[in-house]
Formats: structure tokens, C-alpha cells, sequence
């Protein structure tokens, strides 16, 4: 007799498990995809709780009582910035002595609420109307500008994380840490060159297109006008609990 012969289901079993593993595969990839897709979505949704409380904070005070805090601010700072308390030149004691002046956050909102367009023009600055609702806030060692984008195709909250580079000469430079859109990071890279490329040539644009040259690391004079004769140089800052501390020093504004 011959040998038994004995009928082998591997070939024919092969190909279905080697379908069957595919499939479970591509039905994994497709789940990724789709809960990447969803957190994603989610982040991008979410408003920072911080700005959120800023809010609800900003929307609690009439017209009267954010003008007073921001008029408060305001006085303080110059007050404090040409203390004539403090050594100096004897004529003008204040002058070009480095300065600490410490600014609580909630304060700092209240004047970008209240008085940052009339700064803006005494500044000769020009933000884009399309951008509102600014608050300062810290992440760690960095500061954190939140404001809301809002057009007709896009209302958002773009965070911006970054930090101060002061250089011996005088001028400094922004340190970009992250930019956020919601709660989701954005590469804003390709983000900028684009918005620059879209701002060329238009004048609605220039606006937009000196936040671009900004936030590229263009270098710029952190000095505030405090009246017509003298201006406020920041030279360092501290991130404390509540707020910063700002280092500066009072100097006579260079004639035009």
C-alpha cells in the first residue's frame, strides 16, 4: 500500500491571514487617523482657561473702573520710573538710573484692554484690526500673548509663547517658543511666509505684515514714550508669581 497522503491547509489558509492581517492593519491606521483627527479638532476647538478668566474678570468691571485701573497702571509706572527719591544726576535724579517696577498680570490685562489702541497711535504702531482681545500670561520662564483672531472665515484664539532677547546695544529681539491655535500647536513658519507673501503690495495688509516682521525675530528698541520729552528703556524682566517685573531706566528722548 501506498503512503497516506495528507491534504495541507497552510497554502490555501496563507493568503487569507496575510488579507486578514492587512486589513486589521488598515482598520488601525484608520482609527489612529480618526482619533488623531477628533484630539486634533478638540484642541483646536478649546479656548485657554486663562483667557477665559480673563474674560469673565475683564467683563465684571464697567468702562469707569477698567479706566481708573489702567489710568492707575499708568501713573504708577511713571511715577516709579522717575522717582526723584532715588540717586541720579543732580538735575535730573531719575535719569538713566536702572529702575524695578513690578506689574501684576491682571493689571497688565486691564490697560491692554483699555488703553492699548490709544498706546498704539501715541506709539505710531499700527495692529491689525483683525486681532483683539490681548492678554499677557507666563509658561515657566516665557511670557504668553493670547489674542483673539477673528474674521469672517476664522474665529480663534492664537497664543504666542516667547521671550525677550535684550542685547548690549540696546536693541532686542523676540525669542519665538511656540504658537498655538486653541490648544494645538501650529507650525507658524509656513504660517508666516505665507501671510507675508499675501500682505505684499496690500495697504490693508501692512498691519499684519509688521506682526510677521515681529514675530520673524526682527529686531526692534523696547522703549515706551512716557511724555514728550522722555521715553521708558526696558533692559530685563523677571516673571514672578502674579506677574513681572519690569528693569528699566528713564532717558531723554533723542531729538527727530
Amino acid at each position: 500500500m501506498g503512503e497516506p497522503t495528507t491534504a495541507s491547509s497552510s497554502p490555501a489558509k496563507a493568503p487569507r491571514s496575510r488579507r486578514l492581517g492587512c486589513q486589521i492593519v488598515l482598520l488601525a491606521a484608520i482609527a489612529f487617523l480618526v482619533a488623531g483627527s477628533v484630539t486634533a479638532y478638540w484642541l483646536w476647538k478649546s479656548v485657554p482657561s486663562d483667557w477665559v478668566r480673563n474674560q469673565v474678570y475683564l467683563n465684571s468691571l464697567d468702562n469707569a473702573a477698567k479706566l481708573q485701573i489702567a489710568e492707575a497702571v499708568r501713573n504708577r509706572v511713571v511715577a516709579e520710573a522717575t522717582d526723584i527719591a532715588q540717586p541720579g544726576s543732580p538735575e535730573q535724579p531719575y535719569l538713566n538710573q536702572d529702575r524695578t517696577i513690578h506689574l501684576t498680570f491682571q493689571e497688565i490685562n486691564v490697560w491692554l484692554a483699555d488703553e492699548l489702541p490709544t498706546w498704539n497711535e501715541s506709539m505710531n504702531l499700527k495692529l491689525p484690526p483683525q486681532v483683539k482681545d490681548y492678554m499677557l500670561s507666563a509658561a515657566g520662564e516665557n511670557l504668553v500673548l493670547r489674542a483673539r483672531y477673528d474674521t469672517p472665515e476664522l474665529n480663534q484664539i492664537i497664543s504666542v509663547e516667547f521671550g525677550i532677547d535684550i542685547f548690549d546695544d540696546g536693541s532686542a529681539r523676540l525669542r519665538l517658543e511656540g504658537v498655538r491655535g486653541g490648544l494645538l500647536p501650529v507650525p507658524l513658519g509656513p504660517i508666516l511666509n505665507q501671510v507675508r507673501k499675501s500682505a505684499s503690495g496690500d495697504e490693508r495688509a501692512k498691519g499684519i505684515k509688521g506682526v510677521v516682521d515681529f514675530l520673524s525675530g526682527e529686531s526692534f528698541s523696547p522703549i515706551a514714550k512716557l511724555d514728550s520729552t522722555r521715553q521708558l528703556r526696558l533692559i530685563g524682566y523677571h516673571i514672578t508669581d502674579d506677574g513681572i517685573d519690569l528693569h528699566v531706566k528713564t532717558e531723554m528722548k533723542k531729538p527727530s
